[in-house]
């Protein structure tokens, strides 16, 4: 399982994403809109 975490701020938005294991998976940066949430859902990995 990967647990994802959103840091927005009023000009971007910021997904971290750790697995199980509390290893570091990633993180992708993009526009704090509907559009960039979805932009970065498949940069983050598989559902």
């Amino acid at each position: 399982m990967i647990y994802v975490g959103l840091d927005v701020s009023g000009k971007s938005l910021v997904a971290y994403a750790v697995n199980e294991r509390k290893q570091w998976m990633g993180e992708s940066e993009g526009a704090a809109t509907r559009a960039g949430l979805r932009a970065l859902l498949p940069r983050m990995g598989p559902a």
